[in-house]
């Protein structure tokens, strides 16, 4: 595997750099306790979107419990969730090799940006906050996809996709860096459900800090 080609890294965020996606479920489940009437019925209707909806973001999670239980504000709700998984992701721990890595990548002058399906206000106001935050180029977000952030991304630094590289935990990034036409490399986290096996698949990053050590 050879890095010296690539100029742009893109990573994913929960389960990449941060092991954050215990702390994003958990929190679903912790808001519609808090302000359900029936806290039961409402977290089957949760479990519910969760099956038939994966790729639903937060948004569109509580607009559609709201449907089933309409005292439950989806705006209220999601304003309480990005508030606690905001002070739960600043005291989360690092994936392994993050730091050293992304550290890296700035010494050698190669641009590192965010591309996560979690929508690009919420990362604006955590990013910043941690370790690794002046390391970071730019930020892209939900509601955008993450093959059209790749493509904005690539647009705005002149870089093409043969020098751009995704890095990520869940499907969803190997389909991105797929539809874009970029390179991918895998990390294993508690979510991970590559429907297709990455060419190059790793339990931390540090694997990647060392290449670049």
């Amino acid at each position: 595997m050879d890095l010296s080609h690539i100029k742009l890294f893109a990573f994913d965020f929960d389960g990449t750099l941060v092991h954050s996606n215990h702390i994003k479920r958990r929190a679903f489940y912790d808001v519609v306790r808090a302000f359900a009437t029936d806290a039961d019925k409402a977290i089957e209707g949760l479990e519910g979107i969760f099956r038939h909806y994966p790729e639903y973001n937060r948004y569109q999670i509580f607009s559609a419990l709201n449907e089933g239980y309409s005292e439950l504000d989806p705006q209220l709700l999601a304003k309480a969730y990005t508030e606690q998984c905001k002070r739960l992701i600043l005291e989360a721990e690092e994936v392994s090799g993050a730091y050293r890595f992304l550290s890296a990548l700035k010494s050698l002058g190669a641009i590192a940006i965010i591309n996560t399906a979690t929508p690009k206000e919420a990362m604006d106001d955590i990013i910043p906050h941690l370790r690794f935050g002046n390391f970071i180029n730019d930020i892209y977000g939900a509601p955008i996809s993450k093959a059209d952030n790749l493509k904005s991304a690539a647009q705005k630094y002149g870089i093409n996709a043969k020098k751009i590289m995704m890095i990520g935990d869940r499907e969803n990034d190997r389909a991105a860096a797929e539809d874009y036409g970029c390179s991918f490399i895998g990390i294993r986290s508690d979510l991970s459900d590559y429907q297709m096996a990455p060419t190059f698949l790793f339990d931390t990053l540090e694997p990647l800090a060392f290449k670049l050590s």
